[in-house]
């Protein structure tokens, strides 16, 4: 049993904040010590409502002291993370699909985190 922010962590280790944006709902992690909040957003929202409620749970992250995020991780539906990207990236966010080798954003990639515990925090898998 393992926590999704702790997957996603290990998963993206060089990203703030991971937006797992896939086509039934949206999930935003945020990156903070010990662990930072996931929050989960209403099933199929557009790119512009989606991309305002992210922007707002930056602010609020800042603000409240939990984290800074500049570098955004997104995975999920390609035509999604890339709408939703382009509008956090006109904010001044640093936005990269989440990877493994040249695999974008694979359908399995949280499960992969979870099984390559060690594995990821010797950096084989990033953002």
């Amino acid at each position: 049993m393992d926590i999704p922010g702790c997957v996603w962590r290990r998963a993206v280790a060089c990203a703030d904040a991971v937006l797992d944006c896939g086509g039934e709902r949206a999930a935003l992690t945020i990156f903070a010590e010990p662990l930072g909040p996931t929050q989960l957003f209403a099933p199929r929202l557009v790119a512009d409502r989606l991309a305002g409620q992210v922007r707002a749970a930056f602010v609020e992250a800042r603000r409240t002291g939990l984290a800074d995020v500049q570098r955004v991780a997104i995975a999920g539906d390609a035509d999604r993370a890339e709408a939703i990207g382009e509008l956090l990236v006109a904010d001044g966010y640093s936005l990269a699909p989440v990877r493994i080798g040249e695999t974008e954003s694979p359908s399995w990639l949280f499960a992969y985190g979870l099984a390559s515990w060690a594995s990821a925090s010797r950096g084989l898998i990033g953002a």
